[in-house]
């Protein structure tokens, strides 16, 4: 059956620490690629798949990312929660229960964007993806073996061509225990039935809740899941790390003079 994803959670509660000076002056979602702060570009993208309603996770340590927010003009609502203690990306999903309420939703990270030749493509065939099955999916890349350990690991259930299903996911595994060299790209369709799973996901040694956990215990219990991945010509850009984010702002700003934006 399909269902038309309409709501999108976004993170934004991350402290930024990897980025540090800078980040202790300016939060790493309004850090700019390009023309425009990330979190800016990852709210584009949303509008361009249609999602109509936006739940942002902020850190009341960072009253400036709302204060830009509410001075742009986007083509969706936006609401705003606070994750109070930055005790993960689980929790962070988690504590948009209330505001999604009980339908599948989208996972777009802060701090992360996608770059396409068309704007949302990759986002559009994650919930595509979604919709075929009545089932959760994520985006994937792959990578070079040795970056495995910084990221979720996805374990293919079949041939990982395009989409593809999943038998198990790992948050960074050592390399030798990696399932594959395909991880994460920053962007989940979810089953509401994903809030129940965070709120049986114990912490892990740092205090976090992963959603990584949540979404191996859906995918044990044999709750459909999927995996799409970036095409050729998509990027994922993660502003994580100095090194990643000098590569997302000249990506960006190629595109933008291109484009006429600058």
């Amino acid at each position: 059956m399909s269902v038309n994803i309409t709501k999108a959670v976004v993170p934004a509660a991350g402290m930024g620490t990897r980025m540090r000076p800078i980040t202790s002056v300016i939060p790493k979602e309004l850090l700019p690629i390009g023309v425009k702060p990330v979190i800016h570009r990852v709210l584009d993208e949303l509008a361009a798949v249609g999602i109509a309603s936006v739940v942002i996770v902020l850190s009341p340590r960072k009253p400036i990312v709302r204060e830009y927010l509410d001075g742009q003009r986007f083509p969706m609502s936006i609401a705003h929660v606070y994750q109070e203690t930055p005790r993960g990306l689980g929790d962070a999903v988690l504590c948009a229960q209330e505001a999604v309420g009980d339908e599948p939703f989208a996972v777009a990270l802060g701090d992360c964007a996608v770059d396409s030749p068309t704007l949302g493509s990759p986002l559009r065939r994650l919930c595509e993806a979604a919709n075929a099955t009545g089932g959760s999916a994520v985006l994937c890349e792959e990578v070079d073996w040795e970056r495995v350990t910084r990221y979720g690991v996805l374990a293919p259930a079949e041939a990982a061509n395009g989409t593809f299903r999943l038998r198990g996911i790992v948050e960074k595994p050592p390399q030798d225990r990696a399932p594959s060299n395909l991880v994460v790209a920053g962007r989940y369709v979810l089953q509401p039935e994903v809030f129940d799973y965070l709120e049986r996901t114990a912490p892990d040694s740092k205090g976090e809740v992963q959603l990584t956990g949540a979404l191996a215990a859906m995918i044990a219990d044999g709750r459909p899941f999927s995996a799409v991945r970036l095409e050729a010509g998509e990027e994922r850009l993660d502003i994580g790390a100095f090194r990643s984010y000098i590569h997302a702002f000249n990506v960006c700003a190629q595109r933008d003079l291109a484009n006429g934006e600058c």
